[in-house]
């Protein structure tokens, strides 16, 4: 709209301009009528015509520049506007594109669809908000858990999300609504290798396949850690009423599993099922690739 108010106010001074230089002319052109029926004798009135003459001439000459600098000057005024308007439109990209550049939910793997497990859900950090909008809350939520070393994702639904130190697209449950964030710039932790049953344990007779004694003050993900350590290990149990003695088992499998609230038990993913009827380790066992 500034545009055309430019335009509009320099077409009408090139007007009133040409309109003022025309007046003038018009009155020499007047002189030349008159000089028809002025006497060819009278020597001081023809050289007052023509000193008329000569300032009509320069007047035209004149009015012909006028026009051209005007016309260069409505040119430089209309590439000043546009250049200014391209300059804006430059900067208005640039701001645009430090603002995704700095989008903190760039560090992360969005999939949706999925939701982590309650027991995934172990930072005790959580956003809600019942007002705020979605894409400043997700932000929030994505700037947490990236500042935080323990943190490799969230979900989020309905204003809410929740962080986990190992949820991830593998070991997450399809959920519609949910949303689930993994951070792309940290390592994914060797407990998404295992399935996880909570309040269970294995039975006493796997610790016959147990690989060394049982560790003290563990956790899942330590626990997870130390089983893929060994080349042996396909299960492990945390057990205690903390939940931190941590046994590693060459043959136990989710067969083998009894009822503790106080216990969690892993399972490698897709790693052979040691059946009961083959204790005397006629199968062998393997791992999972």
């Amino acid at each position: 709209m500034r545009v055309i108010n430019y335009i509009l106010f320099l077409l009408f001074i090139i007007f009133l301009n040409s309109l003022l230089l025309n007046t003038k002319i018009n009155r020499f052109n007047n002189i030349e009528k008159y000089e028809q029926v002025i006497s060819s004798t009278d020597e001081r009135q023809k050289k007052t015509l023509h000193k008329l003459y000569d300032n009509k001439n320069k007047l035209n000459k004149n009015l012909e520049n006028e026009e051209i600098s005007q016309a260069i000057d409505f040119t430089s005024i209309l590439e000043y506007i546009t250049g200014e308007n391209k300059r804006k439109e430059e900067n208005r990209k640039s701001v645009i594109s430090i603002i995704k550049k700095n989008n903190p939910l760039n560090n992360f793997k969005k999939t949706s669809g999925l939701k982590c497990q309650d027991i995934q859900i172990d930072i005790e950090d959580k956003i809600i908000s019942k007002k705020g909008k979605d894409d400043l809350i997700l932000k929030t939520c994505a700037k947490e858990c990236h500042k935080n070393k323990d943190c490799l994702s969230f979900d989020y639904k309905n204003r809410k999300c929740r962080l986990s130190t190992w949820c991830s697209e593998g070991t997450s449950i399809k959920t519609p609504g949910y949303t689930v964030y993994r951070d792309k710039n940290k390592p994914i932790p060797e407990i998404t290798k295992f399935n996880i049953y909570p309040k269970k344990k294995m039975y006493s007779s796997c610790h016959q396949s147990r690989i060394g004694g049982f560790e003290s003050d563990s956790s899942l993900i330590k626990c997870a850690n130390k089983c893929i350590k060994n080349n042996d290990c396909l299960s492990f149990d945390l057990t205690g009423n903390k939940k931190d003695k941590c046994s590693i088992y060459k043959k136990c499998h989710n067969m083998h599993m009894t009822d503790d609230k106080n216990s969690f038990s892993g399972v490698l993913i897709n790693s052979s099922t040691y059946s009961i009827l083959n204790r005397n380790n006629n199968i062998k066992r393997t791992r999972p690739n």
